[in-house]
């Protein structure tokens, strides 16, 4: 076999023989071991080494390798030599992607909060300014987390959850009361509405119509409503107790889902009563149709 002498020539053969997109892919270095002929050891994966048309063989001695590199953040990090830079680039673009991927979910939260339709001004504002902060602290983070190790950067990564946790309680939470503060204002319409068909019906039995249907209707027309405003406010004193601190630990982040959803529940459950609470004042007019209009104020979106 025919040796390589100098590390020169052996790279002019790789440089030769390689495919150029391979080559950019790999970096080779010479080691001298004491001196002597100096040889391939590792030639580069499915690229066959030759010299004068004949294969180049490994051999004993001081060696040319070829090791791979990864590309992270634009850097060239050599994973033989410098393993401990590699893992923290490596960590420091999951958490920039992790970060960034937070901050667009919270400004996708402001754009959804200036959609709403039922939130007062003031509420508004208040969840405006608690997500707007919760976005800084994000940035915060992410400026210091190229700055710190492996771990660190980790551990800094981890925070970044609570922010974005604790917006993550804002949003329903606000829609909640808001439902629930429009089922209390409807049902209280509703009320009023009670009264004046009562009287409708008393009117209709005197002039001789049989309001037996009418009576059962307005019935359970007031239980439903009574329900309704019930369900709302139970609603109301479940969420009461939430708080979108992004410092709150595990245990009472999962009560505060578990409030919400309870909640949720109660406001599904008001909302059938009115949609109830309507279809009996369908059958209250179609009984007494003719005896006098009554119409009724209100909706249930």
């Amino acid at each position: 076999m025919k040796n390589i002498t100098t590390p020169a020539i052996a790279l002019a053969v790789l440089l030769a023989t390689a495919p150029s997109a391979a080559f950019a892919e790999s970096m080779m270095t010479a080691e001298s071991q004491g001196g002597g002929d100096v040889q391939i050891e590792k030639p580069h994966k499915g690229i066959e080494l030759r010299l004068n048309d004949k294969p180049v063989n490994k051999g004993s001695g001081p060696t040319i390798n070829v090791r791979s590199i990864e590309r992270v953040n634009s850097e060239e990090v050599m994973s033989p030599e410098n393993p401990s830079i590699m893992l923290k680039t490596k960590a420091g673009v999951s958490a920039d992607t992790g970060v960034d991927m937070r901050i667009q979910k919270l400004n996708d939260v402001l754009i959804r909060l200036d959609k709403t339709e039922r939130l007062s001004d003031s509420a508004r504002a208040s969840i405006k300014a608690s997500v707007t902060g919760q976005i800084q602290s994000l940035k915060d983070v992410k400026v210091k987390i190229q700055a710190n190790s492996t771990s660190t950067v980790k551990d800094k990564m981890n925070t970044t959850n609570h922010p974005f946790r604790a917006a993550a309680l804002v949003l329903p939470k606000a829609a909640i009361t808001a439902a629930a503060d429009r089922i209390m204002t409807i049902a209280g319409q509703m009320e009023a509405f009670s009264a004046k068909i009562d009287a409708r019906i008393t009117a209709a039995s005197t002039a001789g119509t049989d309001v037996t249907a009418a009576r059962a209707a307005l019935t359970d027309f007031n239980a439903k409503v009574a329900d309704a405003k019930v369900q709302a406010q139970a609603a109301i004193t479940l969420i009461a107790t939430v708080s979108a601190d992004k410092e709150a630990d595990e245990t009472t982040f999962k009560a505060n889902v578990a409030a919400l959803k309870e909640a949720r529940t109660k406001i599904d459950a008001a909302q059938a009563d009115l949609k109830a609470a309507r279809e009996d004042i369908g059958k209250i007019l179609k009984s007494i149709k003719g005896k006098g209009e009554v119409k009724a104020e209100g909706s249930v979106r």
